[in-house]
């Protein structure tokens, strides 16, 4: 099975795929419907796998990123901003690893209404959607949430394990750019 059959396997079939033509790297960004909620448009890199990445001295892995949004039309403004962390993850050549974030340029937090992306494992999808072991090292899909400042604050604070905590209590539509925030703001 290849990565494009392992992915719309879980997903969805992709609806389309942009790709930054100034950009030297073989990475697309792909969009896939949602099957059961046809209002979630799932964005998937492709091609970010071929980067290895170091998790540890004595480990290695590999990445495509998944972001899934509800009721957003501007395609563009997505398939540029994942590039971005796709090229910036490349540059600094470490993997992305659970319960970290990546911390978005001001212009684009302003643009996407958002301050960071929350790293963390597919939850939505079947359990067989997190990994793609065909290659090796393996590719780790990488769940991008959306959060906000004071979430940030939140998982600085007290830590990423207790975050995911307060997002299992809450259930909150992490597809949700409106979505109310998991910790509010005093």
């Amino acid at each position: 099975m290849s990565i494009i059959d392992h992915i719309e396997s879980y997903v969805g079939p992709i609806q389309e795929g942009w790709k930054d033509k100034r950009s030297g790297l073989n990475i697309q960004i792909i969009r896939c419907c949602d099957e059961i909620d046809e209002s979630v448009d799932h964005f998937l890199s492709l091609g970010f796998s071929d980067f290895v990445l170091e998790v540890s001295p004595e480990k290695n892995a590999r990445h495509e990123f998944l972001f899934s949004v509800r009721f957003f039309d501007d395609y563009s403004l997505v398939f540029s901003f994942l590039m971005t962390i796709c090229e910036a993850v490349i540059v600094r050549a470490k993997a992305v690893l659970r319960g970290q974030y990546i911390r978005l340029p001001a212009d684009v937090a302003a643009e996407m209404g958002f301050d960071a992306l929350y790293c963390s494992i597919p939850m939505l999808q079947d359990h067989g959607f997190s990994g793609y072991d065909k290659v090796d090292p393996p590719v780790i899909f990488v769940w991008l949430i959306p959060i906000y400042s004071t979430e940030l604050e939140f998982i600085e604070m007290n830590g990423w394990d207790r975050f995911e905590d307060m997002m299992v209590e809450q259930q909150p539509d992490l597809f949700s750019l409106s979505r109310k925030h998991i910790i509010q703001s005093e």
